[in-house]
């Protein structure tokens, strides 16, 4: 977990970052999750890689302030990937998200209009 979540982000963000800073100008996003903030059971490994690259990316934040380079975090929970939240809602799918709200959110945090974001989690698990 610790590989896919946290040192994949490492590793990527070593590679992007300088050329960013080199042209004032960068946006550094990620899908992190509800579990790196309150973990459930049973899911110490994953719940501890999140959390993780939930302090990288917000203490990276905090680095490249003011460089025109900015790093969020956009929290998912289930992916409704067939649309169940708005055809059959229950209250087990009232909080998951649609990939086209996951993707408007990365659109537009990755957009010149977002360039005062910065170290923002935002949820769109409808929890808040």
């Amino acid at each position: 977990m610790l590989e896919q979540h946290l040192w994949t982000t490492l590793n990527v963000i070593q590679a992007v970052l300088p050329g960013m800073l080199g042209g004032s100008w960068g946006r550094i996003v990620a899908i992190g999750s509800r579990s790196g903030l309150e973990p459930p059971p049973k899911v110490a490994s994953y719940a501890v890689a999140k959390a993780a690259e939930d302090t990288l990316l917000r203490t990276l934040a905090r680095e490249v302030d003011r460089t025109g380079v900015t790093v969020n975090l956009v929290t998912v929970g289930t992916i409704d990937e067939e649309h169940q939240r708005d055809s059959a809602a229950t209250p087990r799918n009232a909080t998951w998200s649609t990939p086209e709200e996951i993707a408007a959110a990365l659109l537009y945090l990755c957009s010149d209009d977002a360039g005062a974001i910065n170290g923002a989690r935002i949820p769109l698990d409808r929890r808040g």
